[in-house]
This record gives structure tokens, sequence and C-alpha cells, in this order.
């Protein structure tokens, strides 16, 4: 942080500000707060980054409404929205209650299509892995083939 000395009258003494800030620099450090490291912030909660505005295509950020209050809620807001408010992405909020009940829907249709789905992949596995068995039959005979060739150029030039 940048402090301006002197720019205005004093509150506290300098040595409480500078006893203060030593205090506040150890809290964080015992908590494994680092300046400058926000990688604890990445992976907080299990939507984070995992959300992206159909709009603009950033990702969603985690926000509490009315904090505090009796009516406090929680929802989901794009990055750029937050930035820029509706100059920049109409999307808005979208309540944490919706997205949870979205992803349970999706992942019950998942779920009961999973015989489907997976057979899908299954039979594509059986296509690439026979793929490969004639990638490497291939191989092999290109080789079978070179050899021939050379025996065949040894006999004509004896």
């Amino acid at each position: 942080m940048y402090y301006v000395k002197d720019s205005h009258p004093a509150i506290i003494s300098r040595e409480d500000f500078e006893k203060a800030q030593e205090l506040m620099a150890e809290r964080a450090k015992s908590k494994g707060n680092i300046e400058g490291n926000r990688d604890k912030y990445t992976n907080r909660y299990a939507l984070t980054g995992t959300i992206v505005c159909g709009n603009c295509g950033n990702t969603f950020k985690r926000h509490i409404d009315n904090c505090g209050t009796v009516s406090e809620s929680v929802c989901w807001i794009c990055s750029t929205y937050i930035i820029g408010r509706k100059k920049s992405c109409g999307m808005g909020r979208v309540k944490e209650e919706t997205i949870k009940g979205l992803f349970v829907k999706i992942f019950n249709q998942l779920y009961n299509d999973r015989a489907k789905l997976l057979g899908d992949y299954k039979a594509k596995l059986e296509r690439e892995k026979l793929t490969e068995l004639d990638n490497e039959r291939i191989g092999k005979l290109d080789e079978e083939i070179e050899r021939l060739i050379k025996q065949e150029r040894a006999l004509f030039d004896q």
C-alpha cells in the first residue's frame, strides 16, 4: 500500500500507525495471506471460474446482496458487468439457488442418459482402438513392402 505522509491531520500518532501496520502484516502472514498472491481466492467456491457469460464470454463471480441483513442473498455476476455495468454486459445477476437447481437438473439428465452417452463414447473408443490397430498393421505392412522391394532390387542387380 502507498501512503501520502502528512497529507492531513493525524487521528493517531505515527508510531501507533506503524505498529498497527506491522500487526496487520503479521496477522495476514500467519493466515497465509501473501501480498499479491490471489491463489486462495481462485477456488474458494465450487463454481468459481466455471460459469461463463453467454453474452461476453467472461467468468462469473460470487456476490452477496444485502450482506448481513435479513434479505441477504447469494448471486453470481458477470465479471464484465461488475466492472462496467450494463454498458459492458447486460447479463447481470443470477441467483445461486437458480444455478444449483439447473446444475442438479442437468446432472440428473446426464445420469439418466448415461447408458446412451457412455455407449456412444465406448463405441467411439472402440473405433479409435481399431484405428490404432489398423495404423500399427499398416506400419508393419509398409515395412514388409520396403523389405520386399529391397530384395527385388537385390535380385535384379545381380
